[in-house]
């Protein structure tokens, strides 16, 4: 067995996510898969996994691990605080640890952070998909949220036949921080006919609060409510991660990975598949706007996010590897680089 990790500390909510599980939705089991899709693949691209290898998604406190051996591990997204032992280390990192070397995720200014071993881990497929789905225990790591204790195992992997890049990607490759820009773009519909011009106005000119009861099923926001032109129902019908309904108090939700297959609230709009994953680093609390763009601004978009994933691949493929980490900071608006360790 390919021993990773030990688990010490378990964080508040980590799981095992993959791009999705798909083509269950008729027996009404969801996708689940990483809410921020991007972060994930940039994980694993770091250490030359393919996209569809699943990473560890670890919720604003992350665990603590003691490593069991030497591996080659990558961390993509928000910043969790990492800490490699008892050093900082920047959100988009990729590393060689050895036995006894100790990972921390301790809290920080992010969300959600995505954690990946050169060679993938070890876990079983279920419907095609190594993803956690929380509410059927189903999938990862015996269908639950990492528990202390645990050892976390990769599949078999050559160190020497992998790529040996390691260090800091430039800060220009890292996912958008939702505190830098708040404003998440969306399609009309499919059931934007049940609202009036003034209320898609409202919903698009307003801040939404992201409310408190929001987790990987959905986003509950908070706001003017949106009033229905007449029916406040539909018959259920498919629903997709990103699908924002308006339920008849007129509060939207926002449904993510967890989300159910069906629902039978009118879909207003639809977040697009670029912004999907800056949407899932907002917290409670946290500010969102919406701007309605056309299908073939959201075509783009999306074509631009796959561009710069090839540009990242190409990056690594080519660069040298860091030297020196750097830990990258802001002070009073300033941006500085501040030297760690040597390695």
């Amino acid at each position: 067995m390919n021993h990773i990790f030990r688990v010490e500390q378990a964080g508040l909510l980590s799981t095992f996510q993959d791009l999705g599980r798909f083509g269950y939705g008729s027996f009404g089991v969801p996708a689940a898969g990483a809410m921020d899709p991007y972060s994930h693949r940039l994980a694993n691209f770091m250490v030359g996994n393919s996209e569809e290898e699943a990473s560890l998604e670890m919720t604003l406190l992350g665990p603590t691990l003691t490593a069991l051996g030497t591996h080659r591990i990558a961390i993509a997204g928000g910043d969790l605080g990492a800490q490699y032992n008892g050093l900082p280390l920047p959100a988009c990192v990729a590393l060689e640890i050895h036995e006894g070397d100790v990972l921390r995720f301790p809290g920080g200014n992010g969300v959600r952070s995505y954690l990946s071993v050169a060679g993938g881990w070890d876990l079983p497929i279920v419907m095609g998909s190594r993803s956690t789905y929380l509410r059927a225990s189903i999938g990862g790591l015996e269908g639950a949220p990492l528990k202390k204790g645990q050892v976390l195992k990769g599949q078999k992997q050559d160190l020497t036949q992998l790529p040996k890049w390691h260090g800091v990607l430039p800060r220009k490759y890292w996912p958008l921080d939702p505190q830098d820009s708040k404003t998440i773009r969306v399609l009309w519909g499919p059931q934007d006919d049940y609202f009036d011009q003034e209320q898609k106005e409202r919903f698009t000119s307003q801040n939404w609060k992201v409310n408190k009861d929001s987790d990987r099923m959905g986003y509950r926001l908070e706001g003017d409510a949106l009033v229905h032109l007449d029916k406040k129902e539909i018959v259920s019908d498919g629903v997709c991660q990103g699908a924002i309904q308006v339920p008849g108090h007129g509060q939207p939700i926002v449904l993510l990975a967890d989300a159910q297959t069906t629902g039978g609230y009118p879909k207003i709009a639809t977040i697009v598949s670029s912004d999907l994953g800056k949407f899932a680093h907002f917290r409670a609390s946290d500010i969102v706007n919406f701007k309605a763009i056309t299908y073939d601004e959201a075509i783009q978009a999306l074509e631009e996010q796959e561009n710069v994933l090839q540009e990242i691949k190409q990056y690594i493929a080519t660069q040298p590897s860091s030297s020196v980490w750097y830990y990258h900071i802001k002070i009073r608006g300033e941006e500085f680089n501040v030297r760690v360790e040597e390695i």
